[in-house]
């Protein structure tokens, strides 16, 4: 499967083997973390030939974060309320 996947982005055959891995990374992560989305976009090609993921978007299933306890910790750390340089007393 991962074959047609490759097949449908724009690298230099250099690259395919290196896109490849990079995919199947990002399906094992999908599957580890119990994710519901891994959305990389733009996935390509450096001009020295490296394959990146520039930039990504995941969300998580929530109903399975007592598996995924580091996941949970991120998200309470996210939701925290940032402190006030400098705010009066």
């Amino acid at each position: 499967m991962e074959a047609l996947v490759i097949a449908t982005i724009p690298i230099s055959p250099f690259a395919l083997f290196q896109a490849a891995e990079q995919i199947m990374k990002m399906y094992k992560f999908f599957i580890d973390v119990d994710a519901t989305q891994v959305e990389i976009n733009p996935f390509g090609e450096t001009p020295d030939g490296q394959v990146v993921s520039f930039d990504a978007k995941i969300n998580f299933d929530d109903n399975a974060k007592f598996r995924q306890q580091e996941v949970s910790a991120l998200d309470r750390i996210h939701n925290l309320k940032p402190q006030t340089a400098g705010k009066a007393h």
